[in-house]
């Protein structure tokens, strides 16, 4: 029998990036190394030399996804750091992320295991890009001298605005005839004026 060609590439970012896809398309129950190995076109076998089970795999695209959505940030953070609105920014980063990346984003509420406790702002969550925006977030009401008893208030608002957008952006049938992230400008920045 012959074997089939290996795969050209990255073939473990590949075998990651074909696995958020699929599991997107078939869901948990129906993913398997094998079918993502079909679906990168090499052996059933060559998975098994990156990843050692299905479980290894789905740990792997949850670090990828926060990897890449990380780098996102901190970039738009670096680019506006000088910037008083850079915390607008950093919401319309988040969700020009996922507007190229979709299927990052369903993969992110379904299966990332977040735990964040949005009841203690001082305990460090497991997800890194949650702690970016906390810090940017908490930086931004110093800076505005807002009351410390509203942090917690106005963090959940703000995460909730860009969530929710950001959901409905990547909504496949949500039709919106302007554009999603000056959208969201507007909208944290009328927050931002109620709030100050």
């Amino acid at each position: 029998m012959e074997k089939k060609p290996y795969h050209h590439g990255n073939l473990e970012e590949s075998l990651i990036e074909a696995g958020i896809i699929l599991l997107d398309k078939v869901g948990l129950e129906q993913f398997s190394l094998r079918k993502v190995a079909i679906a990168c076109g090499v052996s059933h076998a060559a998975p098994y030399k990156h990843f050692n089970s299905k479980q290894d795999l789905l740990d792997a695209m949850k670090k990828y996804v926060e990897k890449q959505f990380s780098a996102a940030l901190k970039e738009s953070l670096e680019y506006y750091k000088n910037d008083p609105d850079r915390i607008i920014y950093f919401g319309q980063a988040y969700l020009k992320f996922f507007i190229k990346n979709p299927h990052y984003f369903r993969f992110f509420i379904t299966h990332t295991g977040l735990e964040i406790d949005l009841s203690d702002l001082q305990q460090n969550s497991n997800y890194e890009p949650f702690e970016l925006f906390k810090k940017t977030a908490i930086e931004e009401f110093t800076f505005r001298k807002i009351p410390v008893a509203l942090y917690k208030q106005l963090m959940i608002a703000m995460w909730a605005m860009v969530h929710g957008v950001t959901s409905l952006a990547t909504m496949e049938g949500v039709i919106y005839d302007n554009n999603w992230v000056d959208l969201l400008g507007k909208i944290l920045k009328e927050n931002q004026t109620l709030e100050g």
